[in-house]
């Protein structure tokens, strides 16, 4: 009976080793708060990344937000820049030589400083490094729709000094709003017009007559 009980242990053990002495597998949770108040989260690998858009609060004040899209109310003008910030963090316990970042903007949106890929170096665990893009809307002729917005995605790619392989993507929806012409309009005629008009027609119509008769008389 005792060497049962010790041999169900031993195999108990055996089965059990693999998972309580294997490295934990690199894992977090990102969560977002969407438009609503409402929280999505996501597991990711070794890296995680987060990319967000900033909007003018004031003069001089400004915030990142993760979702700027129909109903959030904030829409970009032809003309006008979108800054996009992307931080990726190393959630994991090894480091990175390098990580490269690529970006992906909206076709209304024309990249107007940054870069679209991007090498991070010596990511550290722990460590967050941060890269901006932005871009500028094109011009009203070019915009198909007169509002409409777009996912912009960013993702980051690296392998660790491990040889472990990791990537993470993230992405935010920003609008654009045409900027819609006021149709010109005529010119109206006021009193002025109206009495130079009467004075002119009446001058014509009494020039007429007077060389009528002028040719009557002539004749005779």
């Amino acid at each position: 009976m005792l060497k049962h009980s010790v041999r169900t242990s031993v195999i108990a053990a055996a089965l059990l080793a693999p998972i309580l002495f294997t490295a934990p597998a690199y894992a977090a949770v990102r969560c977002e708060t969407q438009y609503g108040g409402a929280q999505v989260c996501v597991k990711t690998g070794a890296l995680q990344v987060n990319k967000q858009v900033k909007v003018v609060t004031g003069k001089t004040e400004h915030e990142w937000r993760d979702y700027l899209g129909m109903q959030s109310g904030v829409r970009f003008r032809p003309g006008e820049e979108a800054t996009f910030r992307i931080q990726v963090k190393n959630v994991g316990d090894v480091k990175f030589d390098k990580v490269t970042v690529t970006d992906t903007l909206p076709a209304f949106l024309g990249l107007s400083s940054g870069n679209l890929t991007s090498d991070l170096t010596n990511l550290d665990p722990g460590q967050t490094q941060e890269v901006f893009v932005s871009g500028k809307v094109i011009s009203a002729d070019r915009l198909a729709k007169a509002i409409d917005c777009a996912v912009n995605t960013a993702e980051a790619r690296g392998r660790d000094v491990s040889g472990q392989d990791a990537n993470d993507k993230d992405s935010v929806e920003v609008c654009y709003e045409k900027a819609v012409g006021q149709p010109t309009a005529l010119p109206k005629a006021g009193f002025g017009d109206s009495a130079l008009w009467v004075f002119a027609s009446l001058l014509a119509g009494t020039s007429g007559m007077f060389l009528k008769r002028f040719a009557t008389r002539k004749s005779w």
